[in-house]
């Protein structure tokens, strides 16, 4: 695979420079974890590379987009892991660290709102993500526009969080939207 070699290519020179901790090794453990994630590979939680990532932007590159971008990562990873409780912390702090940074009107502040409601999803509580998905997907139109793949999946998931809040008539009115912008052919 491409990817796998372009990543093990870079560590390689990496560690023949000794760089332990520098921001490139860090973008490298995000994209060596994410690469994980997207393969299926059975990597202990607490090696994983995502997690080494964060632990090193933690602490020396904490003020930095990068760390954003790995903790806007985390959630996804970690409710793959079945660390829901981790998840919602890595979409709690990403919230906090952006609205710090960059206040409350940005794409990160959107995403992790948007990470929230789906980790209350999938921990059964759609009544409290439904709120939360329905900010997003303003920030989101707002953000990324109208045919951005994050449009899709803030729609499909309100509207399955609809339904598992029994409200199914919104949920057909979700799906009208979806197949108005070309969704579900």
């Amino acid at each position: 695979d491409e990817a796998k070699a372009l990543l093990d290519h870079a560590q390689k020179l990496l560690d023949h420079a000794g760089d332990t901790n520098s921001i490139e090794r860090a973008r490298l453990m995000r994209w060596q974890g994410l690469l994980a994630l997207s393969q299926r590979q059975d990597i202990p939680w607490d090696q994983h590379p995502l997690r080494q990532a964060l632990q090193l932007m933690n602490s020396r590159y904490a003020d930095t987009d990068d760390h954003l971008a790995a903790l806007s990562d985390l959630p996804t990873v970690a409710c793959h892991y079945g660390r829901a409780e981790e998840a919602m912390a890595g979409a709690n702090e990403l919230y906090d660290r952006t609205i710090t940074r960059y206040g409350k009107d940005n794409l990160f502040a959107t995403e992790a709102v948007a990470q929230k409601a789906r980790i209350l999803q999938l921990t059964g509580r759609p009544k409290e993500a439904i709120p939360l998905y329905e900010d997003s997907l303003a920030g989101m139109h707002k953000y990324v526009g109208e045919d951005s793949p994050n449009i899709v999946a803030v729609l499909s998931h309100l509207a399955e969080t609809y339904a598992a809040a029994g409200r199914v008539a919104f949920r057909r009115r979700v799906k009208l939207r979806e197949r108005s912008i070309g969704i579900g052919h």
